[in-house]
């Protein structure tokens, strides 16, 4: 539904129909009565010149290169790290209960992996890769294996 007293958009659509091969074009008001019935089969919409296939849309591949970290800095709630494009990326260290559960010492021994792809700390045992914390990824740790982990240190 449009929101009252907004003028209709009307799009055209090519609707493939269950009893026939024959496209049929049809064009009208974009309400929700429309639509739901351009939901039936795969459907072309046409709205300017854009073209979008329902099923089966393309999309261009962008690779993006994840810039290296340089620096690492962990502080008793946030973990900070400093990139090679310049960037600082700064996130909860509730996110890493490892690192959140480790003592200071333990926390600034780290070291860089991978060409600084990622951070190792040898004595929590804990693992960040860049691209997670720039994708803004928690711990995937699961509960039970952080209370065994925690169990283990005591």
């Amino acid at each position: 539904m449009l929101p009252a007293g907004s003028p209709p958009r009307f799009i055209t659509f090519l609707s493939l129909q269950a009893a026939s091969t024959k496209p049929q074009l049809r064009q009208g008001a974009a309400d929700s009565s429309t639509m739901r019935q351009s939901r039936k089969m795969p459907t072309v919409l046409k709205q300017g010149p854009k073209t979008s296939w329902r099923h089966g849309m393309t999309s261009s591949l962008i690779e993006i290169a994840v810039p290296a970290a340089t620096n690492v800095a962990v502080t008793d709630d946030t973990l900070t790290v400093d990139l090679s494009d310049g960037r600082t990326i700064s996130v909860p260290l509730a996110w890493y209960p490892r690192l959140s559960h480790g003592m200071p010492a333990e926390r600034t021994d780290w070291r860089l992996v991978g060409r600084g792809e990622g951070i190792h700390w040898p004595q929590l045992d804990e693992d960040i890769s860049v691209e997670g914390l720039i994708a803004g990824k928690p711990s995937g740790e699961s509960q039970s294996s952080l209370a065994k982990w925690i169990a283990e240190r005591m």
